[in-house]
């Protein structure tokens, strides 16, 4: 029989993760990124206040130490260098955030409203973390398939079109890449298949315990 991971041991090994730090409060692991990964990922965010609150907005906690691994490799594995891609950073930021707003756009239903909240509220809400960068790691591995398609397509259009794209041809939207224009119809369709792949048709949004948008059917 397999003996039970220990907390201790668990933080542990989160720690060991690219860009994970892991720490037990009130009975649970917290887990969350590095503010050395949060200072990379969020330049707009300049002091150690500021990354603090960022990384404390989006922790998870979880009480079994197993989950809280398999919770952390998940989102280390998000972390894909951009040396590595064919776009920049920036580029990243872009197409992630227009990622979320395509979600947010196309998604978020009277379902998920509280009744205290409005429609308005909801598309202001903070996703949590793993999405934006999930998000960044379906462009860097496409631009890695398709390095050429993609770099055209951005110059094109803009990363934050990417962004939008990847999600409306991933779950079957009337528009999407298919259809943007401004290259060879077979390039764009293979942008569209590739978007399928990383993402799953009919992925669900909703609110986490802890109040963020979180989506399931990121691959």
């Amino acid at each position: 029989m397999t003996k039970p991971i220990s907390k201790t041991e668990a933080i542990k090994r989160i720690k060991a993760l690219p860009g994970m730090t892991a720490r037990s409060q009130d009975g649970e692991i917290r887990v969350t990124y590095t503010l050395e990964e949060i200072n990379e990922r969020f330049p707009e965010l300049t002091t150690r206040a500021a990354w603090i609150a960022k990384a404390e907005a989006v922790a998870c906690y979880d009480a079994d130490p197993q989950a809280a691994i398999d919770n952390a490799v998940a989102l280390a594995n998000t972390l894909t260098p951009f040396e590595e891609c064919t776009v920049t950073k920036a580029e990243a930021r872009d197409a992630s955030a227009a990622f979320c707003e395509a979600i947010a756009w196309t998604e978020i239903n009277a379902d998920l409203i509280q009744e205290e909240e409005t429609l308005d509220d909801m598309e202001r809400a903070d996703f949590c973390l793993s999405v934006p960068f999930e998000a960044q790691k379906a462009l860097c591995d496409i631009s890695k398939r398709l390095p050429r398609t993609v770099r055209a397509f951005i110059d094109r259009h803009g990363a934050a079109q990417f962004g939008h794209d990847l999600w409306l041809s991933s779950q079957g939207h009337g528009a999407g890449f298919w259809d943007r224009g401004g290259l060879p119809q077979a390039s764009l369709d293979a942008l569209h298949d590739a978007a399928c792949l990383h993402i799953k048709e009919g992925a669900s949004v909703f609110l986490n315990r802890h109040g963020f948008l979180q989506v399931e059917g990121l691959k």
